[in-house]
């Protein structure tokens, strides 16, 4: 994938969306190849050259600079949101960036506003589920949860998650109950038999 997204860039080196793709593959591998960052970070960067008013560019950028620059990424994220203000995955980031900083209180409050102002939309909630687990806030986690599967009955990370929570506070059988549904959307998944297991015993 990595040879034909070069190749692409190499035949059309004007192209934003081969730029955009290879760095997205170069995301995608991070955990496995060394130095993928760093390929992802030029590949969005050249991107940005040619399409510099795009948001979502930016906003890329920014997710590879949270680990390592947390200014960089505040900056980018902001960059993305002054092209479009109500670009939600700028919005989103934004608000994680206070869990970086180990301000737990700071991200819930951001990720509550965006959820506040983007009611409908899936990621945010289910981030801001995810951070009120974190914070032991377990119910309000579960309602986050609960109101992602409303919209988006399959969705998978919400799913897991509130069996978690249901795990958390001694529900075993809704527990069991989100994990089945999880192991249907992902057959084998070894994680989730080893915890329908252990709640099952």
């Amino acid at each position: 994938a990595i040879d034909q997204a070069k190749i692409a860039t190499q035949f059309s080196p004007n192209s934003v969306a081969a730029w955009e793709t290879l760095g997205m593959i170069y995301r995608d591998i991070q955990l496995l190849a060394a130095g993928a960052t760093e390929w992802a970070i030029r590949s969005f960067e050249e991107a940005i050259k040619l399409e510099p008013k795009n948001p979502v560019l930016w906003t890329e950028l920014g997710k590879l600079y949270l680990i390592s620059d947390i200014s960089k990424a505040r900056e980018y994220f902001a960059k993305a949101k002054e092209l479009k203000s109500d670009y939600i995955d700028a919005l989103i980031q934004e608000a994680l960036i206070f869990e970086r900083e180990e301000n737990l209180d700071g991200a819930i409050g951001k990720m509550e506003e965006v959820v506040t102002n983007y009611p409908l939309n899936i990621e945010a909630r289910f981030q801001l589920g995810r951070l009120y687990f974190n914070k032991d806030r377990v119910d309000d986690a579960i309602t986050q949860f609960e109101n992602v599967i409303l919209l988006f009955p399959n969705h998978s990370n919400s799913l897991y998650s509130l069996g978690l929570a249901y795990t958390r506070k001694g529900e075993k059988e809704k527990a069991i109950s989100a994990f089945e549904k999880v192991l249907e959307l992902n057959p084998g998944n070894q994680d989730v038999i080893q915890k329908l297991g252990e709640l099952k015993k």
